[in-house]
């Protein structure tokens, strides 16, 4: 991600075993400590779509708040995802 100014956004797409993968994100407002993002990426046929909201003052921990929707939603594979991002 080239900028973290708030409004800024940034795509990306690529192949990767034959099927499309994509990524946007959008910088969202926060504070000198910390930066959010609007993320959503795209794997084919699966869709994830929420918040990222790291740290810049140890290392970009944080925390990941996704909604995850794949073939057959919303019946099946529809899903909250929280994923805690950590570094050694």
């Amino acid at each position: 991600m080239p900028s973290t100014c708030v409004g800024d956004t940034h795509d990306d797409a690529w192949m990767e075993l034959g099927r499309p993968r994509s990524i946007s994100t959008k910088v969202l407002p926060a504070d000198d400590q910390r930066v959010r993002l609007h993320v959503t990426i795209k794997r084919g046929e699966w869709n994830q779509d929420g918040e990222v909201d790291v740290s810049l003052d140890d290392g970009l921990t944080g925390e990941a708040r996704l909604h995850e929707l794949g073939p057959g939603a919303p019946a099946v594979n529809d899903t909250q995802r929280v994923i805690e991002i950590t570094h050694d």
